[in-house]
């Protein structure tokens, strides 16, 4: 199934919407980019289930998770992520980072490596310099 199932989960006072594709195997977490959706993910799931547990997240403010005023550092995006996986009763797990999404990734596994099995980072996976956060703030901006 290309799309996966979506669901949402309530964590940390938000609801985060994800796509899970089920199988038999570990557990991947996807990741993505500032402006993308977890749908993003959908091809990268079709393949690798039903070999492995696939879970694509839209992180809070993105997508179909809620959008709270406050709260988008790493650290809250880390904590949205492992309630979740804890939720979902996933002890350890893969990350594919997506851009953002790598550098969130990054983050997570620098923190709590004995959760995070291995992590493919795709275009990010540092924090950004002045340089960096200059270029993207209009798509900041755009996005609100």
């Amino acid at each position: 199934m290309l799309s996966g199932r979506t669901a949402s989960a309530e964590v940390n006072g938000i609801s985060l919407s994800y796509r899970e594709w089920p199988g038999q195997g570990k557990t991947i977490i996807c990741l993505t980019s500032f402006a993308a959706h977890k749908g993003s993910f959908d091809q990268l799931g079709a393949v690798l289930s039903p070999r492995y547990r696939v879970i694509a997240m839209d992180l809070r403010g993105r997508g179909d998770s809620d959008k709270p005023e406050e709260g988008y550092g790493f650290a809250y995006h880390v904590s949205d992520i492992l309630a979740l996986t804890r939720q979902l009763g996933v002890e350890t797990f893969s990350i594919v980072g997506h851009s953002f999404g790598a550098t969130v990734g990054t983050y997570l596994a620098s923190i709590r490596p004995s959760l995070v099995e291995a992590i493919v980072l795709l275009e990010g996976g540092a924090d950004p310099t002045e340089r960096v956060l200059e270029a993207i703030r209009p798509s900041l901006v755009h996005l609100e």
